[in-house]
């Protein structure tokens, strides 16, 4: 923190539809390298983990089955990386 400031970036890294599992790692790239560069937050487009195009998917048990392995508890970096994180989920009813 730099006179009261943190610095604060927004990624949009290459994403395959329903391929939570790249995904997962290409956000796992990016917030590496943004937290060399001394990024404190890092934003994502909504349904990154996912892919931007997939609504239709949301309950097929393929994706959620990979969301849920690579991405819970959250995506997490190599150790330097200190960047907080927040990843929504593809809801389910009931659950």
């Amino acid at each position: 923190m730099k006179h009261g400031f943190i610095k604060v970036a927004a990624a949009a890294p290459e994403i395959r539809v329903a391929d939570p599992m790249f995904n997962a790692d290409a956000v796992i790239r990016a917030m590496d390298e943004h937290a060399r560069l001394g990024v404190k937050v890092l934003v994502f487009p909504e349904l990154t983990l996912t892919g931007a195009t997939c609504g239709d998917l949301f309950y097929q048990n393929t994706l959620l089955g990979g969301r849920a392995r690579k991405g819970r508890p959250g995506v997490r970096g190599q150790g330097h990386a200190r960047v907080r994180r927040s990843a929504g989920r593809a809801g389910r009813e009931g659950v």
